[in-house]
């Protein structure tokens, strides 16, 4: 029987960078998209040291494009 006590390993290698925007403050945006779809941007502040993620399956241009208002959280609870 295989192991269910640990979660499956995750395998972000599938993702590639699409847009990286900076704007001059301390907030930039990463979104990476990967062939079948799904998408992450990760949020980086470095006025409070942290990265904090957005996930989705589909649609990745709207979620970009609205990546400011987007709710991000913590990579454990994203993925």
């Amino acid at each position: 029987m295989p192991d269910t006590s640990q979660p499956p390993e995750l395998d972000l290698s599938q993702y590639a960078v699409s847009n990286i925007l900076s704007s001059g403050t301390s907030i930039s945006h990463y979104g990476l998209v990967a062939r079948n779809g799904s998408w992450y941007i990760l949020e980086e502040d470095t006025t409070n040291g942290t990265y904090m993620y957005n996930t989705g399956t589909s649609d990745y241009p709207t979620a970009w494009t609205n990546r400011k208002a987007a709710t991000y959280d913590y990579f454990y609870v994203e993925f």
